[in-house]
């Protein structure tokens, strides 16, 4: 997904995910409250942020992406390049 994004594109624009990275996560409250959490254990053989997309949805919640919204780190400059 990281390679898919255009940053002057719509940032509302979604994408269904299989997995998800660590770097901004908004997950909704009652994900958590219905017992969804950051699995330290294999879960479908993914564990962490990639066990937590997997049993959410296994769970009936959908996992998705805004390919368009830009992130950036503290310590990332804005470079040609970076985008």
């Amino acid at each position: 997904m990281a390679k898919m994004g255009d940053r002057h594109a719509d940032p509302h624009e979604e994408i269904q995910l299989d997995g998800i990275g660590g770097v901004n996560i908004v997950v909704k409250a009652d994900v958590h409250r219905s017992g969804i959490n950051f699995p330290a254990y294999a879960f479908e053989n993914q564990a962490e942020t990639e066990g937590f997309a997997k049993m959410a949805k296994r769970a009936g919640y959908g996992v998705y992406g805004l390919p368009n919204y830009v992130v950036w780190h503290i310590d990332t400059d804005e470079k040609p390049g970076n985008a």
